[in-house]
């Protein structure tokens, strides 16, 4: 079986923007709290609601806005504690907390923790969750190995030169806490930003977007890099809940992956263009990592508008965009 540690290394082949195409305020290669934050919600919140579970976030007054860490590093860190602290609790809360603190030595460090009000766990199982192939066998009930990408997770936060740690009580909930040092030239001045991040001029400001992918952490990633530079963006899992938005929601592009449970991308699109509906012309541009569908006259036969390879690069996704929509369109307000 192929080991678990490979796991985020297929993910960014597949996700990730590649370092030497990053633009140099692109939000890939910069860490960005509140925007990692708006998305890592949006994405849960639905499950969370689902279990009857509130989801709050908090961000200290003085937390930097902007660091120079490994954006996406840190998303899938978070993401994962996320995912985890909504699989096991079961009612109360999950809360994002991010605040900073000056040790005694006068170094500053950031702490993004999850909180649940799960079942909790003993100190000793604290320690044991971080290892590859653990056994969940609290109660004296092995009931097996358990997947809950802490191990990963540790492993690149030893990467950035940071740590993940745990506290829990049983029957108290749990906290897991990413706690990273951060020098002066670690902050980086959110103005230099500004123009980047509310540059609606990039000609998409009213164009709104579905995102149809399983991954959540794809869904993760798109959002980041491309939530300030179009209108809305919604998020499918399948095929089915894609309908679902079109349905309810003005969605004018969608980038549909094609491999996915339940309802595929391939069948996703016969059935939208097959649709009477107003939206069954909506523009659908593929994303895969597949070679086999990265052939535009073979996207466009089964009714894609175009297609894109993955890893995802932002400009290429922004340009392919924009040539499906004439120039009032774009520069409409209101």
């Amino acid at each position: 079986m192929e080991n678990r540690a490979n796991t985020y290394g297929d993910m960014t082949r597949q996700c990730k923007l590649p370092v030497d195409n990053l633009e140099t305020n692109d939000p890939g290669q910069v860490f960005l709290i509140e925007q990692t934050m708006t998305s890592i919600k949006s994405i849960w919140e639905r499950q969370a609601r689902a279990k009857n579970l509130a989801f709050e976030t908090f961000i200290e007054k003085d937390f930097p806005r902007s660091l120079n860490f490994d954006s996406l590093k840190l998303q899938y860190c978070l993401n994962n504690l996320v995912s985890n602290a909504i699989k096991y609790t079961f009612k109360g809360q999950i809360r994002i907390l991010a605040n900073h603190f000056i040790s005694s030595k006068d170094q500053r460090y950031i702490v993004i923790s999850v909180q649940d009000t799960g079942c909790g766990m003993s100190s000793d199982f604290c320690e044991q969750i971080f290892s590859h192939n653990h056994k969940l066998n609290e109660g004296k009930n092995i009931i097996g190995v358990v997947d809950t990408g802490l191990p990963i997770t540790r492993e690149l936060m030893n990467e950035l030169g940071g740590k993940v740690i745990a506290k829990s009580q049983p029957g108290k909930g749990s906290t897991f806490s990413l706690i990273l040092r951060i020098n002066r030239e670690d902050i980086l001045d959110v103005t230099t930003f500004n123009t980047s991040r509310s540059d609606k001029n990039s000609g998409l400001a009213n164009i709104n977007l579905l995102v149809v992918d399983d991954y959540n952490l794809n869904q993760l990633t798109i959002k980041t890099l491309l939530q300030d530079k179009v209108g809305k963006i919604f998020i499918a899992s399948n095929g089915f809940e894609a309908l679902e938005v079109l349905n309810s929601c003005p969605v004018d592009v969608i980038l549909m992956d094609i491999h996915m449970p339940v309802l595929d991308g391939i069948e996703t699109t016969l059935r939208i263009r097959e649709s009477t509906q107003k939206w069954s012309d909506v523009v659908i541009i593929a994303l895969t990592a597949d070679p086999q569908y990265q052939h535009i006259d073979l996207c466009r036969k089964i009714g894609m508008n175009a297609t894109l390879s993955k890893p995802i690069k932002r400009n290429e996704i922004l340009n392919v965009m924009r040539t499906f929509f004439a120039p009032a369109r774009l520069d409409k307000t209101g």
